[in-house]
């Protein structure tokens, strides 16, 4: 939500909120993962003053590490080398040892951060709303245990997601699972004292950006497997879901979208045949020809001396 007010969200429940951070953690795919580095501060633990909002802060640094989700409007994260704008939707992983500070509440309303808190195999996940009075209230909170928490927490305490080349991608995932897990262990509970029936599927966002992962690594050598592992599903169930959403099974929609993409590097670049079934995934580029045929019914150099032409699926 860009924008908030204390009004309009008065009646959101925890669930709601995790609701809106797994859909801040997915379309936030398009902007950097904040990973800020913990050495450099200057300053000493205590009160700090923010020139953002005029008001002094609890700078502090802690060991056990954190992430911050924008759940709704602006706020600033102050850090050792000044203010981080943390706009709708981002995302930033507070490392241990990282001093920090929420630096005060968008002027222009209030603004809301989900704050994850790990210890352990553990994780406190709690959505705090901030008001431009400088109020600020703390939604309920729920706790979460399990294997893969504490596996999160060492990865974010050894820096690894920020060192690994797909570190931020297996970040982003893994913390979705985080979210979806607690927002399913509400939603049951919720229906079990209400006598309702089955808790409402929040699995979209995940198999949205599932698919905007494979547009945007279309060169790596994607497998079932591999983003049943990154999605903390089994492959079956992860395809399953992928086919209910968009009507296609995960693999199908992997050789379509290569497919595309090799076509339109045919029709609109100079590349030849070997360097685009290398964009397109295909290190074979006998094999890649051949699929291509298949698939349209034409040969890769045809598609290119027919630029003209409109091609699709046989």
């Amino acid at each position: 939500m860009e924008k908030i007010t204390e009004e309009s969200v008065a009646d959101m429940t925890l669930s709601d909120w995790l609701r809106v951070a797994i859909a801040s953690v997915a379309t936030s795919k398009g902007r950097e993962l904040l990973f800020p580095a913990s050495h450099g501060w200057t300053g000493t633990d205590g009160n700090n003053y923010c020139c953002e909002c005029r008001r002094f802060h609890a700078i502090h640094a802690h060991s056990h590490p954190e992430v911050a989700i924008s759940t709704g409007g602006r706020t600033v994260m102050e850090l050792h080398d000044g203010p981080v704008p943390m706009d709708y939707p981002s995302v930033m992983a507070v490392e241990p040892e990282l001093m920090h500070c929420h630096a005060g509440s968008d002027a222009a309303g209030a603004h809301a951060t989900m704050w994850l808190v790990f210890s352990g195999d553990s994780v406190l996940v709690q959505n705090i709303l901030y008001v431009p009075s400088g109020r600020w209230l703390a939604r309920d909170r729920i706790h979460r245990s399990g294997r893969s928490i504490e596996q999160f927490r060492d990865n974010l305490s050894s820096g690894f997601y920020a060192a690994s080349e797909r570190g931020g991608e297996r970040f982003r995932m893994e913390l979705m699972d985080i979210l979806h897990q607690a927002y399913q262990h509400l939603a049951r509970a919720e229906l079990a004292g209400s006598g309702g029936g089955a808790p409402e599927a929040v699995n979209t966002p995940l198999i949205e950006y599932i698919a905007s992962y494979i547009k945007d690594n279309l060169r790596e050598d994607i497998t079932l497997k591999f983003l049943g592992q990154v999605a903390r599903l089994s492959p079956n169930h992860l395809n399953s879901l992928f086919k209910n959403h968009y009507g296609v099974t995960i693999h199908a929609f992997l050789i379509r979208c290569r497919m595309d993409h090799s076509m339109e590097l045919l029709r609109n670049t100079t590349l030849r045949v070997k360097q685009v079934a290398r964009q397109a995934g295909y290190e074979d580029p006998l094999y890649f020809s051949r699929a291509f045929r298949d698939y349209y019914g034409i040969w890769p150099s045809e598609a290119r001396t027919s630029r003209s032409s409109t091609f699709s699926k046989v």
